[in-house]
């Protein structure tokens, strides 16, 4: 192989780092040509602006045409057009000599706000004509930027009036002006489940208590009608407190003499409503049991699944040991003994005790549900059932002495009843987890042992109790349940 000597090596060593010396200068010397041809943002709406005051700043009425170029051809500020702006332009020029403006920029998602005071003077008669803080927007086009306003429409002068009329007739705190007030309201008024009978209901309260009333109001467009956003202040100066600070979200509509409040129309879904449980303590020797039984089944093929129902088997072939426990907890004494939502004890029955538990379940069934049990996940692996289920509280249930409490059960047994039907709704094992320092913002895991092999008809019920020592039957309530089929 041919050697080269080492002088011409380290010449061609020398000439190589030459070379690359000149590629970085000469690329340093493009970016800073480049970084001083694009300056930045604010830099360019100097620029802007600075042209804009330039360009006012001769004041003839035959540049207003260049100073329009400054705008957007659909320029909209509260509702000024282009050509409202070259008529002020115009209007001013007639009457100015001198004409001063400074400007504060604010960066506004893609476009700018443009924050800029309009000082207009005549020397002659030594007044100030216009000293007026501007608030406007840019757009980008490709010679720089222009004026673009908000691109909002305030509500015209009737809207204005209409509000500001019922606001000086909402405060004359006179119970025998409420009929006035009323006058505001479309007969079929519905905001958000609210109707105009609740309003005047509403007022008539308020006036009762209060001394003054503020309102303030915004309008918003929305298709033909008009939304209302205002802030109703109630106060009462002798305890100098305050009764309302709500922020009220309205809709209007057009009549022959202007405007009404008509709301948004929209009824909100109803409350969901409290599923309940009933817990009937009874045993295959009890002759009046099977009343009880017989009962609560007629009811839940009338009821749906508004409520649920649980044989809790006392001395006989199937009763487990917990149900002993539950028993003395309710302090009960003799069977068939039926207890709705940990709460209501029926002792006895007979062939009409369905009557009976009918109107003790409806009392119930139509209360909002203070708690709920959603997103259930679960799985039988052996012996186990694991799962998970969210649990939502309102703010009427504490926490504190809160269970979730769990059952298996056979929906229909092999044994007999006393009177030789069969049981029903059978309780085959139970367990219970404490929920009282349990994290409620994340699904709740549970883990329950069932038997090897499970009835073809088996059901798993979960619910929500407040569980005291003693038992309060006041406050030891259930707040709900639900029913999972497991082999169906």
């Amino acid at each position: 192989m041919l050697k080269l000597p080492k002088n011409i090596m380290k010449k061609k060593k020398l000439i190589f780092l030459f070379l690359i010396s000149l590629v970085l200068i000469f690329s340093c010397d493009r970016f800073d040509n480049n970084f001083k041809n694009n300056p930045s943002v604010t830099e360019r709406i100097a620029e802007f602006f600075t042209s804009f005051g330039d360009s006012l700043a001769v004041l003839q009425t035959a540049n207003v045409p260049e100073i329009m170029n400054f705008y957007h051809d659909d320029y909209l500020n509260n509702g000024v057009t282009k050509s409202d702006v070259e008529e002020f332009y115009n209007s001013i020029f007639a009457l100015a000599d001198s004409v001063e403006i400074s400007s504060e920029f604010e960066n506004s998602d893609d476009n700018l706000t443009i924050s800029w005071n309009l000082l207009v003077k005549n020397s002659l008669t030594e007044s100030v004509l216009i000293d007026s803080l501007i608030t406007d927007k840019l757009i980008e086009n490709r010679n720089g930027y222009l004026f673009y306003g908000n691109q909002i429409t305030p509500p015209s002068v009737e809207i204005e009036t209409f509000f500001i009329t019922f606001q000086d007739t909402l405060s004359r705190l006179n119970p025998n002006n409420i009929s006035n007030i009323m006058n505001f309201y479309h007969d079929d008024y519905l905001n958000n489940g609210v109707t105009k009978s609740d309003v005047e209901e509403f007022y008539n309260s308020i006036f009762a208590l209060a001394d003054s009333v503020e309102i303030s109001s915004e309008f918003e467009n929305s298709d033909d009608n008009l939304t209302i956003s205002w802030n109703l202040l109630v106060k009462n100066s002798l305890t100098e407190s305050v009764l309302i600070d709500s922020l009220i979200t309205d809709k209007l509509i057009e009549n022959r003499n202007g405007y009404l409040f008509y709301g948004n129309q929209i009824t909100p879904p109803s409350a969901e409503k409290q599923k309940v449980l009933v817990q009937l303590f009874t045993g295959t020797w009890c002759p009046n049991c099977p009343y009880g039984e017989d009962a609560l089944f007629d009811l839940s093929q009338e009821l749906g699944d508004s409520f649920y129902f649980l044989e809790v088997h006392i001395q006989d072939e199937l009763a487990l040991g917990s149900n002993y426990d539950l028993m003395n907890y309710y302090g009960i004494g003799s069977l068939p003994t039926a207890v709705f939502q940990g709460q209501t004890s029926i002792n006895g029955a007979n062939e009409n005790v369905i009557d009976i538990y009918r109107n003790a379940i409806q009392n119930f069934t139509d209360l909002d549900a203070a708690a709920n049990l959603k997103n259930i996940e679960y799985q039988i692996d052996g012996v186990h059932l694991n799962g998970t289920v969210q649990i939502g509280l309102t703010e009427a249930v504490s926490q504190q002495n809160l269970f979730l409490k769990y059952s298996l059960v056979e929906v229909t047994s092999d044994i007999l009843n006393n009177h030789g039907s069969p049981c029903r709704q059978v309780v085959m094992a139970n367990d219970e987890l404490d929920l009282s320092t349990s994290d409620l913002n994340v699904p709740l895991q549970f883990d329950f042992q069932v038997p090897v092999s499970l009835p073809s008809d088996a059901k798993f019920y979960l619910w929500l109790q407040t569980v005291e020592e003693p038992y309060n039957e006041e406050s030891c309530k259930i707040y709900n349940v639900i029913e999972i089929n497991l082999t169906g």
